[in-house]
């Protein structure tokens, strides 16, 4: 499949309108030829503009009936002309009075529009088209290029520019009056969009430009509807691509912008990539230099900054993003001070330093962050929610009506309709997973490894083999680190609750491929759970723990364990404690030697598991009398 270029003026010619023939000339254009053999002649593949799509679709094909690679590419223009039909007014509109020049804003009532919800994406591409469209028009104006896209025959005169043959002597002579047309428009409107700019809808010049903005949304197929709760930031956002425009425009009238460069290098030169592909760019070439396990660790923090504030364009990202994500996650206890601090502004300064090399982003957001900070009572707070289950503690959990009731009279959430319920807590105190780890669980994380049952975490993100590099990354299951990514051994005690059939079953009845489908899917599969499980802890038993201190408590067990080992002179392997709980500080226990090798067999690890005891806890029905007595069925 060959890339092809068309010029704007044989697109022109062909019959696609002007401005659409400019956007079209940047997007990709493929000629190919059918693997099946039915055709002989060259295809035209045509990858559609967003801002054009609203009317066009995301992709057009057809054959260009030439054997010829040569005639093929010539017959392309008149392909893309009949696919961009649709732009065109319909037959019978009548044109602009000969007198009045043609407005390219104007819309024929008879074009269709389609309704749109203002999206952040939405928003960058309307405005990067109109900013687009309006430097093509001043550059064809100093060009002197008329809409047909020929130079123009006569001089221009002050009837269409509405500027005397005088007042041309008397302003940069040899320009075309258009140019000075455009000016003065912008003088006009210039203190309109700041106004916006400055006070959003509270502007008295907020009305006017608003019109501007949602007649050109409409040129380019959407109906914007003004109580959209998007509408004042795209607003906004128009009027800062107006500035912009004019702004460049008059630098390159004063020499500041090169021919060569042109009109339509003076906007921001990052595209509309966004950040997952900026992602997939350092990834790929960038990372050399780290260890691979520090390499994975940065793209997984950056990929959950990408999750807060969604996959936005690279250009768009602020100082304002990073410093909020980071007081979102360390305000709302999902990451300590420490981590976010000196984990994650590590992670993301390395990756927008390689984004501002690439140009993908115009400045650097990371200089100007303010770092989020915790008084001394937030930091004894955070740390104090996560403590253990006491023995007593976990007794009440499992004879309270969370293993002893149906879910209907547990609620409606998806946290307490299905077999998650009964077997997530119990991973994670046996097993110490974390609570995001024990919800994402699969069928094909579960397996018998040498007559052992083991369990598998894993990261997996959802690639897509036509990927652009502008569409959101999928993350399917996640960790916290590359040392998260483990098989380790089921613990006998969940074994003697039925695990082994439970996973039987899972294996006949789901379609997903998940342990617990009822759990929803999203940014973070464990979110539903953990909301609540929190609740019944803290509401229906009055306890002041959260699910993250069956994790805890799993760890003192461990140091129990450890002790009892080394009293009897059957101390832990050096490393085997890391290797079961998924963390990555094997340095202090192995030495260099924690980086050799693939690790501990999983029998071997079996039997250092099954140490831990958890003496004096009473237990829940076995599985399969709980599924019989308050499983999904009995709902």
């Amino acid at each position: 499949m060959d890339r092809i270029t068309l010029p704007i003026k044989e697109l022109q010619q062909a019959g696609v309108p002007e401005w659409c023939a400019k956007m079209t000339a940047n997007s990709i254009l493929s000629l190919y030829k059918r693997k099946d053999g039915k055709s002989p002649y060259w295809w035209l593949k045509f990858e559609v503009p967003e801002p054009l799509q609203a009317q066009l679709g995301t992709r057009k094909r057809g054959s260009t009936k030439q054997t010829d690679k040569r005639l093929a590419r010539k017959e392309a223009s008149r392909l893309i002309a009949e696919w961009c039909a649709p732009l065109l007014p319909p037959d019978g509109v009548s044109a602009a009075p000969a007198d009045e020049p043609p407005n390219p804003n104007d819309l024929p009532p008879e074009l269709p529009l389609r309704p749109v919800t203002l999206t952040h994406e939405l928003i960058e591409e309307l405005c990067r088209a109109r900013r687009d469209a309006t430097m093509w028009s001043a550059e064809d104006d100093m060009n002197g290029v008329s809409s047909e896209g020929l130079k123009d025959e006569g001089e221009p005169t002050g009837e269409v520019s509405g500027v005397s043959s005088d007042d041309e002597r008397t302003m940069d002579g040899d320009l075309p009056a258009g140019v000075f047309t455009l000016s003065e428009h912008f003088s006009e409107w210039e203190p309109r969009f700041r106004s916006v700019i400055e006070r959003g809808r509270s502007s008295a010049d907020f009305r006017a430009v608003a019109d501007e903005a949602v007649d050109f949304a409409a040129v380019l197929g959407y109906r914007v509807s003004t109580n959209d709760p998007s509408f004042v930031a795209f607003v906004r956002n128009f009027a800062i691509s107006e500035m912009r425009s004019h702004k460049a425009i008059q630098g390159a009238r004063e020499g500041d912008v090169t021919e060569a460069v042109g009109f339509a290098g003076v906007p921001p030169a990052a595209g509309s990539h966004k950040l997952g592909y900026l992602l997939e760019q350092w990834q790929a070439n960038r990372t050399r230099h780290l260890k691979p396990g520090t390499a994975k660790l940065y793209a997984t923090r950056f990929r959950n900054f990408i999750e807060h504030v969604h996959d936005i364009p690279c250009r768009v990202v602020t100082s304002f993003h990073v410093t909020r994500f980071l007081e979102d996650v360390v305000y709302g206890g999902h990451l300590t001070e420490k981590t976010a601090n000196a984990g994650y502004l590590p992670a993301l300064r390395a990756v927008f330093k390689y984004g501002v090399s690439l140009q993908l982003i115009d400045q650097d957001p990371m200089p100007d962050i303010s770092k989020p900070r915790l008084s001394r009572a937030e930091r004894e707070a955070q740390t104090n929610k996560r403590a253990p289950f006491s023995t007593d503690e976990l007794n009440v959990l499992f004879a309270s009506r969370w293993y002893a009731d149906e879910s209907r009279n547990l609620g409606r959430s998806a946290a307490v309709v299905g077999h998650a319920r009964y077997w997530v807590p119990l991973i994670e105190l046996c097993q110490n997973l974390r609570p995001e780890e024990a919800c994402q669980l699969g069928v094909t994380d579960v397996a018998v490894i040498d007559g052992t049952h083991a369990l598998r975490v894993e990261e997996v993100i959802a690639l897509k083999s036509d990927d652009d590099g502008r569409r959101p990354l999928e993350r399917v299951k996640s960790v916290k680190s590359e040392a998260s990514e483990r098989w380790i051994p089921v613990h006998q005690k969940l074994l003697d609750l039925g695990w082994a059939d439970f996973v039987a079953s899972r294996k006949n009845a789901t379609a997903e491929g998940w342990l617990f489908p009822e759990l929803r899917r999203g940014k973070n599969n464990s979110d539903a759970f953990n909301k609540r499980f929190n609740d019944f802890l803290h509401e229906r038993l009055n306890l002041k723990l959260v699910q993250y201190g069956l994790r805890h408590t799993w760890e003192d067990e461990r140091r129990r364990a450890q002790a009892r080992a080394s009293s009897t002179q059957g101390a832990w392997p050096p490393g085997m404690f890391f290797a079961i709980a998924g963390r990555a500080s094997t340095e202090e226990e192995e030495g260099s030697a924690a980086n050799y090798g693939e690790g501990y067999d999983i029998d071997d690890v079996k039997y250092f598991l099954d140490q831990l005891l958890f003496e004096g806890v009473k237990w829940p029905i076995a599985w399969p009398d709980w599924a019989n007595l308050y499983g999904p069925s009995n709902d």
